[in-house]
């Protein structure tokens, strides 16, 4: 496989999505082209089982559903998918690995991809060194894509998989969702319908802003923030990891990855929008546990409240709720190197960190236990309820986890939705902005 990449091309990646298919008759051509290649190219000495056929071609439209995607992104069209090739990261999915790897090779002896093999090594004190297969469309597939009209709907979620998402399993926790979770697959599912229903769109301008913002980022992962082009990304899921009690956030759609001010300018059925969020949402649940309203701003400190600061003070935040013992605790978390420069000249670091400490006391039971992923769970309930009580009205909701973007004449129903989730479930009224 070529190799002749730069490591910074080679950085620019997307994760391969096993949940992914072609669709429609487009979809339908382009798979029956790849798979006709496929099958002239082999040199079985038997016929291929019949039942094998149905797995090799999910397998190959999943493949090539990853692959398209990543080349009609809005934003970046060069990025490579990040593909594994090991069977165990398939347990479940249906997809055949032994099915990847023929596709892989006569794409590639097609001069159809491009990309770069995965690697593993082990080093002297038995450390594994790994890198997933990189792969993404070259110019002969770029025209195949426009031969068959694939577009951003040509690419769709399998049904098959659902709504509900566990990953990285630990071991002794059922597969199945409790009662509670998968009674929310239904709301998810009658969103998404809404959703497929809807004419979402963002302006062309907002776009360009978007690709400029891409283009001049400094680092992979400020590109990776600014990146939110996959349009064919239009089908909400429920991701929780580990557990059941960990995550469950909504992902899936394009909207959740834009600037915040861009989603501004989102429309649906070709009107203006309203976004809606929950002011310090973690921190207040926080504050409720312990009886008490969050009435200041805890990402700030007195004479320290610049936009500049109260971002250092979120991160801050969140890296010292999300840290657990075995990482070092929260005494081992300090200000970032860039961020210190923010500080004026007679406030050290330390002092820094010591004051926001001093203000984060009432809710410090929380700080080094991991109690970030377990907030989504309760986050994402909360969003659930948000949704089924706008789905009651017809209206379609984008979810951006703890916001919510509805049609301007829908934003006084939404406000109430929010505000009444949130009492019931706390007894304390939020701060919505």
């Amino acid at each position: 496989m070529e190799t002749t990449f730069t490591g910074e091309e080679l950085r620019n990646t997307v994760s391969f999505d096993p949940d992914r298919q072609l669709r429609g008759e487009g979809g339908e051509g382009l798979l029956g082209h790849v798979l006709g290649l496929v099958a002239a190219a082999e040199t079985r000495e038997r016929a291929l089982k019949v039942s094998d056929a149905p797995r090799r071609r999910l397998t190959a439209s999943t493949l090539l559903a990853n692959i398209a995607a990543a080349a009609i992104n809005r934003v970046d069209p060069k990025r490579f998918v990040t593909v594994s090739f090991n069977r165990n990261n398939y347990a479940g999915t249906g997809l055949s690995v032994a099915a990847m790897t023929a596709m892989r090779e006569v794409l590639l002896d097609q001069k159809m991809i491009e990309g770069r093999s995965g690697v593993r090594s082990v080093g002297r004190f038995d450390d594994v060194h790994s890198a997933l297969t990189r792969l993404r469309a070259a110019p002969a597939l770029i025209d195949l894509l426009g031969q068959y009209g694939i577009g951003y709907s040509s690419i769709v979620r399998r049904l098959d998989r659902g709504t509900i998402v566990l990953k990285d399993r630990r071991q002794g926790i059922d597969r199945d969702p409790p009662p509670d979770v998968a009674l929310t697959a239904s709301v998810i599912e009658g969103m998404n319908r809404l959703i497929a229903k809807a004419d979402i769109n963002l302006p062309d301008d907002a776009w360009d802003r978007i690709i400029a913002r891409h283009a001049a980022a400094a680092t992979l992962d400020q590109k990776e923030r600014a990146d939110a082009g996959d349009l064919a990304a239009t089908a909400l899921y429920r991701s929780f990891k580990f557990d059941w009690q960990h995550g469950g956030r909504m992902y899936g759609g394009w909207w959740i990855g834009l600037p915040k001010e861009e989603r501004a300018h989102l429309t649906i059925n070709g009107q203006r929008t309203v976004e809606l969020d929950y002011s310090q949402l973690h921190p207040s649940i926080l504050f409720a546990r312990v009886g008490r309203p969050l009435d200041f701003d805890l990402y700030t400190l007195p004479g320290l409240d610049s936009p500049a600061l109260r971002e250092v003070g979120k991160d801050t935040f969140m890296r010292l709720l999300n840290r657990t013992a075995d990482k070092g605790g929260s005494a081992e978390v300090r200000m970032r190197a860039g961020d210190r420069k923010l500080l004026p000249a007679d406030v050290t670091p330390e002092d820094y960190m010591r004051r926001f400490l001093v203000q984060m006391a009432p809710i410090g039971q929380w700080l080094s236990t991991g109690e970030g992923t377990r907030l989504q769970r309760e986050d994402s309930d909360l969003a659930i309820e948000v949704m089924a009580k706008m789905m009651n009205l017809g209206a379609v909701v984008l979810p951006v986890h703890d916001s919510f973007v509805v049609e301007k004449e829908h934003s006084d129903s939404l406000m109430l939705a929010m505000r009444n989730s949130y009492e019931r479930k706390y007894g304390i009224t939020p701060l919505i902005k």
